[in-house]
C-alpha cells in the first residue's frame, strides 16, 4: 500500500470529513492539474474502502477529478457508483451535469 493513504481503520476520518457538504463541494473547486492527479489515489483508496451510502461522495469526487483531467470513461463508472450509494446526492448532480457537458460518450 502506498505509505501516503492512510492504512484501512484510519479511512474513516476522511471519510467523515468528506461527509460535510461544504468541504466535498471546495475539493470540487478550481486546482492545478497536478493537485487533482495527486489527490485520484487517496478517493480511489476511500471508495475502495467505503461501504453503503458512504461511498457517494468519495465516487463523485474521483468522478469530476478524474472528469478534469480527461478521463471520461472513468468519470462515468464513478459517477454510476455514486448514483447507486446516493442517487440525490447534491454533489452527484453537480458531477453529472458537468460530465453531460462535455458531450462524451465514451
Amino acid at each position: 500500500m502506498d505509505d501516503r493513504l492512510p492504512d484501512p481503520a484510519e479511512t474513516a476520518v476522511p471519510l467523515l470529513a468528506l461527509a460535510d457538504h461544504r468541504f466535498a463541494v471546495e475539493a470540487t473547486a478550481p486546482v492545478a492539474p497536478a493537485e487533482l492527479t495527486a489527490r485520484i489515489p487517496l478517493l480511489t483508496h476511500l471508495l475502495r474502502h467505503a461501504t453503503g451510502p458512504h461511498r457517494a461522495i468519495p465516487a463523485a469526487l474521483l468522478a469530476d477529478h478524474v472528469l478534469r483531467t480527461g478521463n471520461t470513461g472513468l468519470a462515468r463508472l464513478s459517477l454510476d457508483h455514486a448514483k447507486h450509494a446516493a442517487p440525490n446526492d447534491p454533489l452527484i448532480a453537480v458531477v453529472a451535469r458537468r460530465l453531460a457537458s462535455t458531450g462524451s460518450t465514451s
